[in-house]
């Protein structure tokens, strides 16, 4: 008798650590986050009383946790400071990045922005689309023909964002994408 393909993979690999179906744990200094899936992620902020102080990665609400309910398909990205930042999204294109203060037990920024993000220390660089695709500065997407159709292909500038005041910085590198 055949074993379906996940039995196989388990007794392969003997757990299910290689499924991302399944609860993780980031944690810092001050704060543990636990991410649980649900169409997008549940994520469970705990508070650390010090730094040292070592929890269960177990998705258990407490008096005193942040829970943020899975709403538009959000994702984990990163830690900085005081801040979890997210992914939501359930495209390619169109994405939006879910700042939660932590500290302040909120959402403090909802913002645009495309593929990929980098995080490092409290900067962050990523795609941001900056201007309309034409047959001139996208001729890889986009022919004469289809201009006036419609085409979806954008012009994208490469962003910093300070994650300490939320300023944006453009660079020079631009590219062209296409929109499905």
């Amino acid at each position: 008798m055949k074993k379906p393909l996940a039995a196989l993979v388990l007794a392969i690999l003997g757990s299910t650590s290689a499924f991302s179906r399944e609860i993780k744990c980031h944690e810092t200094s001050k704060y543990f986050v636990i991410e649980r899936p649900s169409g997008g992620t549940d994520f469970l902020i705990k508070y650390k009383t010090a730094p040292d102080v070592i929890l269960a990665c177990k998705y258990q609400a407490e008096p005193g946790d942040l829970e943020i309910k899975n709403q538009w398909a959000e994702y984990f990205l990163g830690l900085s400071g005081d801040l979890l930042i997210l992914d939501s999204g359930t495209g390619n294109h169109h994405r939006r990045l879910l700042f939660w203060n932590m500290a302040k037990r909120k959402m403090v920024l909802n913002a645009p922005y495309e593929d990929p993000v980098e995080i490092k220390g409290t900067e962050m660089t990523y795609w941001l689309e900056t201007g309309k695709a034409n047959v001139r500065n996208c001729p890889k997407y986009v022919k004469p023909e289809d201009e006036e159709g419609g085409i979806s292909a954008a012009i994208e500038t490469k962003v910093t964002r300070r994650l300490t005041d939320f300023n944006v910085s453009r660079s020079s590198q631009t590219r062209c994408a296409y929109r499905e």
